[in-house]
């Protein structure tokens, strides 16, 4: 597959994540949560998030916060802030468009402001992975997570497949959809642990990461079985049951 090279100036980072320096002491405090639900999750004592923000007790967190949940919403709100600011401008380019663009460019558009999150500075992989901790650790932003938190981005672009893809059912769209954020969010999250990826990776191998999400989507969508290189379906759907012949 041919992709579009370089990144257009559309989709390169434009927001910033705030800088530590200077800090007010309620952003301190979200800095440090931050941090700490990247590696620990949510269940990390307050006291231990106060102290490495330089507050001598939790009692900071309340005042500012209201507590362990006010906290760890304003960590998802600032997170999200990037996230959605960047999907505002996407998503209006690509309504804007006479032929809403191509599947292609609708996969870049879900993929790209997560990676501009990642590389947008030293915090940028922390708040990926901060981001994919809180999809899963709270019932609230679990199952459904990118279905109700993105909700209207969400739409926005399952509208945009259907316009682009009207042979497709809309349920096998958004299930690309749904799969697409998730993937492209915990795959982001992890890679710090693989040994032969350097952190940060070379922004050429991440910029062909991207376009691989893009692909996925590009791919499954645009796909046929008689499209697809000849291959065994039986032996292939035998192995994706375990190994076990059906």
């Amino acid at each position: 597959m041919t992709h579009p090279d370089p990144m257009p100036a559309s989709m390169s980072p434009t927001v910033d994540l705030p800088s530590a320096e200077n800090a007010s002491p309620r952003d301190r405090l979200i800095q440090a949560a931050m941090r700490f639900f990247a590696e620990r999750g949510t269940s990390v004592p307050m006291t231990e998030i106060a102290m490495a923000a330089q507050n001598r007790n939790k009692s900071a967190i309340n005042y500012h916060f209201d507590g362990k949940e006010g906290l760890i919403e304003a960590v998802h709100g600032e997170i999200l802030g990037f996230i959605k600011a960047s999907y505002e401008r996407l998503l209006d380019e690509l309504e804007a468009g006479e032929s809403h663009g191509t599947v292609y460019e609708v996969g870049l558009a879900i993929t790209a402001p997560f990676f501009a999150l990642y590389v947008s500075g030293p915090d940028g992989p922390t708040a990926v992975k901060a981001l994919a901790r809180l999809a899963f650790d709270s019932p609230t932003r679990g199952r459904g997570f990118y279905q109700t938190v993105l909700s209207a981005e969400f739409k926005r672009f399952s509208a945009l497949l259907v316009a682009l893809r009207p042979d497709k059912e809309e349920g096998q769209l958004r299930f690309h959809l749904s799969h697409c954020f998730m993937a492209t969010v915990t795959g982001l999250a992890i890679l710090d642990r693989w040994e032969e990826v350097s952190v940060p990776p070379d922004p050429d191998l991440l910029f062909e990461l991207m376009l691989s999400y893009a692909d996925y989507v590009s791919g499954g969508l645009g796909s046929t079985e008689k499209g697809r290189p000849g291959f065994d379906t039986k032996r292939w759907r035998d192995e994706m049951a375990g190994g076990r012949a059906s």
